[in-house]
């Protein structure tokens, strides 16, 4: 850092700088040069390693808690992403009960119908009958769930590709 400043017309130089040291190390020094009256020179050296140390140990926890943010965002990410899936899972759950609810009470009344000798040919096609339309269905749930996320995939990418 350098600056010129001027007090009572007198110019005033203010820089900062480092000096070698004998272990040959550095020392941050201020420097200030400024004109007297008399046409000569004052020069003051201030040791600033402090304040140095200072801006570096803030520098790092400025790196380390920004490091920790983003730590956190993907974290919070990851969790969300966790949490569609499961709400996905329950949404696929909840949309086939119903069809495996037909599918097992058509089983059985065809099974019960068989332990009671009571079996007919058209009993049997309807049941085929039900059970297709159920496995259908469900296997339709399947199909709009993955195209779903499979355009928001598509969404996804093309907005990274946006942002690059």
């Amino acid at each position: 850092m350098s600056c010129i400043s001027y007090l009572n017309d007198r110019q005033i130089r203010i820089s900062d700088d480092y000096f070698i040291k004998k272990d040959n190390t550095y020392l941050p020094v201020s420097m200030t040069i400024s004109a007297t009256s008399n046409g000569g020179v004052v020069v003051v050296f201030r040791d600033i390693s402090s304040i140095k140390d200072y801006e570096q140990n803030l520098e790092r926890k400025i790196k380390e808690a920004v490091e920790l943010t983003r730590k956190q965002d993907i974290l919070i990410l990851q969790q969300a992403k966790l949490a569609s899936l499961g709400e996905m899972i329950g949404n696929i759950a909840h949309q086939w009960k119903q069809p495996l609810s037909v599918i097992t009470t058509s089983v059985t009344a065809l099974k019960i119908k068989q332990d009671f000798d009571s079996i007919s040919e058209n009993d049997i096609k309807e049941t085929i009958e039900e059970v297709m339309l159920s496995a259908n269905f469900m296997s339709n749930t399947v199909d709009n769930f993955r195209n779903f996320f499979l355009k928001l995939i598509r969404i996804k990418r093309s907005f990274l590709y946006i942002r690059l």
